[in-house]
């Protein structure tokens, strides 16, 4: 009998320890949960972004140039830099889905990777390894992801100010 309460005793222990984490493991852990954090609030970021604003604004552009080639083929700075914008909201429209996938996929990097040094899958130096490569990835994503945030929030504030003065210009226009 005693025997046997051993032997149940050390089954779970040993299951037990064998589940457990070791202190590198666990530090590993606590990077990728702050690359996770890191990548989340840039994210949110960036999923902040008004596009259906974006694409409206970008619609309105495309109109007003195309009225604005039909009056007047000679152009103003306000237009030149109107113009400007359509190119950097057409550059965000396709760059758009692509900067959301790789965010899906860096998240899914670091929970595989979490994962894989949670199971002990991973040797101590392919940890480190996979731990630099996807904290190098995760720094340039967010980079990008920060350029492009501030970059259509500037300019979507650009075209608030100046299509008052292109929808002026192209009403001067039709009225000659």
């Amino acid at each position: 009998m005693m025997r046997l309460s051993f032997v149940s005793t050390l089954i779970p222990l040993l299951l037990f320890l064998s589940c457990t984490v070791s202190v590198e493991e666990r530090s590993y852990i606590d990077h990728i949960n702050r690359l996770e954090k890191v990548l989340d609030s840039t994210s949110n970021l960036y999923f902040a972004i008004d596009t259906i604003e974006l694409f409206a604004a970008y619609d309105h552009i495309n109109d007003n140039l195309s009225e604005l080639n039909k009056l007047d083929p000679i152009i103003n700075d306000s237009v030149r830099i109107y113009a400007a914008l359509q190119k950097s909201f057409k550059r965000f429209i396709s760059e758009h889905s692509l900067i959301l996938d790789e965010i899906e996929y860096s998240g899914n990097q670091l929970q595989t990777l979490k994962k894989d040094i949670q199971k002990g899958r991973v040797s101590e130096e392919q940890m480190k390894n996979y731990f630099l490569e996807e904290k190098e990835a995760v720094g340039i994503l967010i980079q990008k992801i920060s350029f492009n945030t501030q970059n259509i929030t500037q300019q979507l504030n650009s075209f608030s100010q100046l299509n008052d003065s292109v929808e002026a210009i192209i009403e001067q226009l039709e009225n000659r």
